[in-house]
């Protein structure tokens, strides 16, 4: 069994279930809202260094999302998704970097994803596919009204490019098939600009989806983030980790 865990309990959850309806996720899984930042998590792990995540997440997580506790012996892989949040009071990047170092395999400890700066990168695009996706940086200085920004450059001006509506089984089957074939397009667009972003973030190489030889590290990619953009340039490197996922899933 997979867990996912995700930092909000709104946004993260809907991106993936229209995420995992499109491209279905091999086998059984299940879901949670850890309901804070990675910080908090670092703390929470460091409060008892013998204590588990699947414990602190127990702890941690509302009712609804706690039925994972009952399967904990059944889950095998473990994937985490959060936001770096570098305008957050709690941020700190060695600590970042102890987590992206504890948790780097999805079968032991867990895998943990990082979205730059957070989870609405997803939506800053022009009309895709866009070309210019590699130069989209976000300055420290403005980090706090990131969101506000996305909503201003997003092409699309909603989150419904990549999200499918709640109640698309109640449409007719025509517009369930046209719905889901055009945000599949999209979702295509978005791997493909992210992946080859990392790519290139890391390498400063642009290659096509298919030539990539391996797995992208969320180490590199932090570590590149840091050296390339945060200390040179004071910016950040716009990058979402839900189609990095995605083709690393799916492709790797």
């Amino acid at each position: 069994m997979i867990l996912f865990v995700f930092e909000g309990e709104k946004r993260e959850p809907a991106l993936f279930n229209t995420m995992e309806k499109l491209f279905p996720i091999k086998g059984h899984h299940i879901c949670c809202s850890y309901g804070n930042n990675i910080y908090s998590l670092y703390r929470k792990l460091k409060e008892d260094p013998d204590e588990e995540l699947i414990s602190v997440l127990h702890n941690s997580a509302k009712e609804k999302d706690s039925s994972f506790w009952e399967h904990r012996r059944e889950i095998d892989e473990i994937y985490l998704f959060f936001d770096y949040d570098k305008h957050d009071q709690s941020a700190s990047d060695s600590q970042l970097q102890e987590m992206l170092e504890m948790f780097d395999n999805e079968m032991d400890k867990g895998k943990l994803y990082i979205n730059y700066p957070m989870v609405e990168s997803l939506f800053y695009t022009k009309e895709m596919p866009d070309p210019h996706f590699n130069e989209y940086t976000i300055t420290l200085q403005n980090l706090s009204s990131f969101k506000e920004l996305c909503g201003k450059f997003n092409a699309y001006k909603s989150s419904e490019f990549c999200t499918l509506p709640q109640n698309l089984e109640s449409k007719a089957e025509e517009i369930q098939k046209t719905s889901c074939e055009k945000c599949k397009k999209n979702w295509e667009h978005l791997q493909s600009q992210n992946v080859q972003k990392a790519y290139w973030l890391c390498t400063q190489q642009t290659m096509l989806l298919p030539k990539i030889p391996k797995p992208l590290s969320q180490k590199d990619i932090f570590q590149h983030q840091i050296k390339d953009y945060m200390e040179i340039r004071r910016e950040i490197s716009i990058l979402n980790a839900f189609p990095i996922f995605l083709f690393e899933y799916f492709k790797a």
